[in-house]
């Protein structure tokens, strides 16, 4: 058995909006975001996981979630994401996949790491 510390990040209420609107009126979380991902691929020792919770869209539309798979996609780590109260479950789930891959509904496996993640949608637990 492995003694190496396991790295856990987590951000949380991204609350991204459509591409082009500002969160409250004010607030740019898809650039705020576009930050927090370039911090985390920088990390050294770098995180061997990340958790991302609720809430990953604002609204929630279908299109905030495919702009936020975009926005994912620089992200170099293995993540899971756990809906909040903003979030449309079943949409957040159709648009990433994880319906198919998921036992039960609000739960993310990954096995993209050396062990095993899961992660509980706290409205589903």
């Amino acid at each position: 058995m492995s003694t190496k510390p396991i790295r856990i990040a987590q951000i949380s209420d991204l609350h991204i909006k459509r591409p082009g609107q500002l969160a409250y009126g004010r607030v740019d979380t898809a650039k705020a975001l576009e930050r927090c991902v370039a911090a985390l691929n920088a990390f050294r020792p770098a995180p061997d996981f990340v958790v991302i919770s609720g809430d990953l869209a604002d609204t929630p539309v279908a299109e905030e979630y495919h702009y936020l798979v975009e926005l994912l996609a620089a992200l170099k780590l293995p993540f899971a994401g756990i809906p909040g109260n903003h979030d449309g479950r079943d949409m957040m789930r159709a648009v990433f996949g994880w319906a198919a891959r998921s036992r039960a509904p609000g739960f993310k496996r990954s096995r993209q790491a050396p062990w095993r993640t899961r992660c509980a949608d706290p409205a589903m637990a």
